[in-house]
């Protein structure tokens, strides 16, 4: 039960649950705070020995294990904005094209993809590529991507 602080309503608890329901166990502490928890009550939840973990700065996961590809980009997404872009091998995968290991590409093993926002790219949990400023590798994907459609 979310319940643990006492003073966290039934109805904040459904709202909460809704959210995660339909974010993949992912909320931010916007809806959190806006479902009425309370901020210790957040604090409490994402403590070090905690039932939730932060898997960006304001977004949460409502359980202590790995978080997966599919919560990465949501993550990315919820945190960056609606209107971020996911690039590089996720968006190959996400459109349904072959992405081969990186040691067949004769790369290191996967790094988290970047998601790009405005210009800027966003790596979870503070891995993956560096930042960049230009969108040149939005283009690259996307035409790789059409290009094997056909």
């Amino acid at each position: 039960m979310l319940n643990a602080v006492k003073h966290i309503s039934a109805e904040a608890d459904r709202a909460v649950l809704d959210i995660l329901r339909r974010q993949g166990d992912l909320i931010t502490r916007t809806q959190v705070l806006a479902a009425g928890w309370s901020e210790g009550t957040l604090r409490h939840r994402t403590r070090p020995d905690g039932p939730w973990r932060i898997v960006l700065p304001g977004i949460y996961v409502s359980h202590n294990g790995p978080v997966t590809g599919v919560q990465r980009e949501i993550a990315a997404v919820l945190y960056a904005g609606r209107h971020c872009v996911i690039t590089g091998q996720a968006a190959l995968h996400r459109q349904g094209l072959p992405v081969p290991p990186a040691e067949a590409r004769g790369q290191k093993p996967a790094a988290p993809a970047s998601y790009l926002t405005g210009g800027d790219s966003v790596s979870p949990l503070g891995r993956g590529p560096k930042m960049r400023r230009s969108a040149s590798s939005i283009g690259t994907s996307l035409m790789l991507a059409s290009r094997r459609r056909m």
